[in-house]
């Protein structure tokens, strides 16, 4: 989950990201328009898949939805 374009397009580029054959991503560029609620969606979507290790989200996208992030989320997931 990042709102910097030049790093999500270091991720894609680096083969980091990927969609699925259901047309799942395993990545969110959130920008002004995003809800906070696909945010969160997104993170439980993203802790709950077990292809997905770790999930980066910068800071000021982090602040929308402290209280998603204080949760648990399962062993063999890290936040960053």
């Amino acid at each position: 989950m990042s709102h910097l374009q030049d790093t999500c397009t270091g991720f894609l580029l680096g083969g980091i990201g990927e969609v699925n054959a259901k047309k799942k991503a395993n990545f969110l560029v959130v920008d002004k328009d995003t809800s906070v609620t696909t945010i969160d969606e997104t993170f439980n979507d993203f802790v709950r898949r077990t292809d997905v290790a770790v999930v980066l989200i910068n800071q000021h996208v982090s602040e929308f939805s402290l209280e998603i992030l204080a949760g648990d989320i399962g062993i063999g997931h890290t936040l960053l």
